[in-house]
């Protein structure tokens, strides 16, 4: 049996949805837009997906980012 799957690089203040999240927050999805929504403080929040350009943008600036803290990372080990 084969299975595939996106893996997508994140950080730690990412959400995972699940199951007993939707029905915790009685939200509703719509299956066509891949989008979520529910009431929090008398507030409609809706969650969606990011477009393949946002995705792309933000990855680049994760790669930029994990460099630069390892080149930094890189120095303070030549100055000790």
């Amino acid at each position: 049996m084969k299975c595939f799957c996106d893996v997508v690089p994140m950080h730690v203040g990412h959400l995972l949805l699940g199951r007993p999240w939707e029905f915790d927050r009685r939200a509703t999805k719509d299956g066509y837009t891949n989008r979520y929504s529910f009431v929090r403080n008398n507030r409609t929040i809706t969650l969606a997906p990011l477009t393949p350009k946002q995705v792309y943008e933000n990855q680049l600036k994760m790669k930029r980012e994990r460099e630069k803290k390892e080149s930094e990372q890189k120095n303070e080990k030549s100055k000790t």
